[in-house]
């Protein structure tokens, strides 16, 4: 164990200090491609900046009088969050003088009291191991790309963290109820309600579902003028996200923080078809038919249907460590956008996997141990500022994670099957 934790420590260390030493320099540019969003905002940029908080304060102005005409504003960024997510924007937008000043307190505390509560597993005589902790919390890319940009990962990831880890508590209920805020931020965290379903927990999984359509509704509700007609423009905002984010061939900055399948794609038809095809909407019926996003996008959400089968049939008796990680790593992958942000989803079952070795709950080869350290390393350090080509690389890393937590059990199979059993 000690020697994977090594590893992990120079692999990450290294490339953290490549990266941020770069991007600290201003020499984090590839050729002539800017990153001014892709992680730890420059000295020279003002605080209030917009490039900074960008996910954040780019609806401020459509949340003075929230609503969900408001929300929908054609010809600007569009409004891709399930409706009760207006509602942190306003909370942050409207509730402070300064919107990133409150956000950036509110991810210090999360982060505060996360890596507290794992420090507390850990146990004293575990300086390695709390080294790992601590050096990931400090230097981990996926958190302070989402501190930089303001995005709402934080409050779907902090939702989705502590349903999974009062789930591998033993709090079926309490789990149930924070999967279900998880999914009124977000859309993806709803794959974790294959843990209950795996378990027969049936009402669970439906306590689940009727948090995220209450609060939906509410929100509907209040940003009016009816349930049907806010959900009607919640959709349009949607579609409109759509033809701006996710059939346009992504600028290249974005290019190089997101690891979705889906991005995979769009940087191969980028270096296939050249500059002059970025920002470009690539529906065009001329176009041949791979280069065609509209066509990729209805191959993925069929895709994604198919992978999530896949997995709800192969993981059913795995252990419920390998469980969590194949879910995670779905909720990554599968998104047409997924930035460098999505990783922080990773920490949880990263944190567990670490307690485990610890105290001798996971004891897998040498070659295992190192295998899975070496990959969780090169996930959290900042590659994005030190190629055009990192977003691909973590694809293919989250892929290899994949593979890994498929073919190499993390506890006992049984733990998976009883895990909640008199929950």
């Amino acid at each position: 164990m000690y020697k994977a934790l090594r590893w992990y420590l120079i692999v990450f260390v290294v490339l953290a200090a490549m990266g941020w030493g770069l991007e600290i320099a201003g020499r984090a540019d590839v050729g002539d491609v800017s990153i001014d969003h892709s992680a730890l905002f420059h000295p020279e940029e003002d605080f209030h900046d917009r490039a900074a908080f960008g996910d954040l304060t780019d609806v401020k102005d459509r949340t003075v009088r929230l609503s969900a005409a408001a929300l929908h504003k054609p010809g600007f960024v569009a409004f891709p969050y399930p409706p009760a997510a207006a509602f942190l924007f306003k909370f942050f937008n409207q509730g402070f003088s300064n919107g990133p000043a409150a956000y950036l307190c509110c991810f210090g505390l999360i982060a505060v009291v996360a890596v507290g509560l794992v420090a507390m597993r850990l146990g004293r005589g575990q300086r390695l191991a709390l080294a790992v902790l601590l050096t990931t919390a400090l230097l981990g890319s996926s958190q302070i790309f989402c501190a930089n940009r303001g995005n709402l990962e934080l409050f779907s990831g902090t939702f989705a963290a502590a349903g999974l880890g009062l789930f591998l508590g033993g709090f079926g209920w309490a789990a149930a109820v924070a999967v279900g805020l998880a999914m009124c931020v977000k859309p993806f965290p709803a794959l974790l309600l294959l843990l209950f379903l795996w378990r027969r927990q049936w009402a669970q999984a439906a306590l689940a579902i009727a948090v995220c359509v209450l609060v939906s509704t509410a929100a509907l509700y209040v940003l009016g003028p009816s349930v049907p007609a806010a959900a009607k423009i919640i959709l349009t905002c949607w579609a409109d996200y759509f033809n701006q984010q996710v059939v346009v061939l992504n600028i290249v900055q974005e290019l190089k923080t997101d690891h979705s399948l889906m991005d995979a794609v769009k940087l191969v038809l980028w270096r296939v078809l050249g500059d002059d095809f970025l920002d470009v909407k690539l529906t065009d019926s001329d176009l041949p038919v791979w280069a065609r996003l509209d066509l990729w996008v209805s191959f993925f959400e069929v895709f994604a249907v198919f992978a999530a089968a896949f997995v709800a049939w192969f993981f059913r008796r795995g252990p419920v460590l390998n469980q969590v990680f194949a879910l995670v790593l779905l909720m990554v992958l599968l998104p047409f956008i997924s930035s460098e942000y999505t990783l922080m989803l990773l920490y949880l079952p990263c944190a567990v996997l670490l307690v485990r070795m610890s105290q001798g709950g996971w004891a897998g080869s040498p070659r295992q141990m190192a295998t899975i350290a070496v990959l969780l390393a090169l996930l959290f350090a900042p590659l994005n500022v030190l190629g055009v080509y990192a977003g691909l690389a973590k694809t293919v890393l989250l892929l290899g994670l994949f593979g890994f937590v498929a073919r190499v059990p993390l506890g006992d199979s049984a733990e998976g099957r009883h895990l909640l059993k008199d929950a």
